[in-house]
């Protein structure tokens, strides 16, 4: 939900995470009225995440009757009340003491009973009970982990969607400049700028994950924008996961031996920018686009009806990544109707 204004977000939220008894025209392909348990979300801007916070706090629901750990994807009617929420690290916040200060921000904004304790236990770990509310009947929220970037990389701040996108309210041209800008108080929780240390930040990063999975704050931990070569180093290294990986569709259509790597250790790849290829598509790769538009519009099951024209083209894509690739596809949040949270 990173680049969409933050003032729909309410409203986006609120109607993605309707009961589905009181949904009316929102069906997935087999008729089934819709309910989206997937949230994902990023702390570069942390009003966006009080934002998610503040609508997953007004949802109330019979508490679930199953406790056993739910995994995303899970739409196990006893699991009704389980909500999942996929946060971020930015790479302003590689390394273990920024990390640990990273999610210990992001789970304040997102779960209110958080947001005046700021408790760490002994280890110094955030003490979060992510399940706390379901108890009382409201969401049961599991929080997901991932480092977004293993470093900063200077073309980011020249990429059109950094430009375009309208939480990014100051534009920086570079990393230095983006980690200058940084507050007193970050820049002092470790001696150590990630910038100084590019190929080790991001593993003591993915220790701080580690620890705060095996306690219990966070359900999975993943990794975004990985290459390669930092994928051995991480499976070298790594105790538990990656459980998901959060990749681009050219990644996964084009990086074979990196796929078969992942699928190697068992890693979930979620693709993020499905629909917008796609469309982009439209005008890029016309004749492309041409023959999913014709593979969509032969399912419609040769109704004579002139208002079915079967699936468009993103939905072609999305049921072949999910049915037959098994990978879970977050098609990005730009209004009501389009929201995240396929998977397989």
């Amino acid at each position: 939900m990173g680049n969409i204004p933050h003032n729909r977000i309410p409203y986006i939220l609120a109607s993605a995470t309707l009961p589905p008894s009181k949904k009316k025209g929102e069906l997935n392909f087999y008729g089934e009225a819709l309910n989206y348990r997937l949230i994902d979300t990023s702390h570069t801007d942390s009003a966006l995440e009080v934002l998610v916070g503040r609508s997953l706090s007004r949802l109330s629901s019979s508490p679930s009757k199953n406790n056993s750990p739910a995994s995303i994807g899970d739409d196990n009617s006893s699991n009704s009340n389980v909500y999942h929420v996929m946060i971020k690290i930015w790479h302003t916040h590689l390394g273990y003491e920024r990390t640990m200060v990273s999610v210990q921000d992001s789970l304040s904004d997102i779960l209110p009973e958080m947001k005046d304790t700021h408790n760490t236990n002994k280890k110094g770990l955030p003490s979060s009970s992510s399940k706390s509310n379901d108890s009382e009947g409201g969401p049961d929220i599991r929080i997901h982990a991932i480092l977004q970037y293993p470093r900063c990389y200077n073309e980011l701040f020249t990429s059109n969607s950094y430009l375009s996108s309208p939480n990014f309210p100051i534009k920086y041209t570079s990393c230095q400049e983006e980690e200058d800008a940084l507050d007193d108080n970050t820049k002092q929780i470790s001696g150590t700028s990630p910038l100084l240390d590019k190929e080790n930040a991001w593993k003591r990063s993915y220790r701080a994950l580690e620890e705060l999975y095996h306690h219990g704050t966070i359900e999975s931990i993943g990794i975004s924008n990985f290459g390669p070569s930092d994928l051995e180093e991480l499976f070298d290294l790594a105790t538990v996961g990656p459980h998901i990986y959060q990749g681009s569709l050219r990644t996964l259509l084009s990086q074979n031996e990196m796929i078969e790597m992942l699928v190697k250790h068992g890693v979930h790849y979620q693709c993020y920018d499905v629909a917008s290829t796609i469309m982009n598509g439209k005008d890029k790769a016309h004749g492309a686009y041409q023959k999913l538009e014709r593979l969509g519009a032969k399912h419609n099951g040769g109704s004579s009806d002139e208002s079915s024209y079967g699936y468009s083209p993103v939905q072609v894509v999305l049921g072949w990544l999910v049915h037959h690739r098994g990978v879970g596809v977050i098609p990005g949040t730009t209004g009501k109707y389009l929201l995240c949270g396929m998977t397989g």
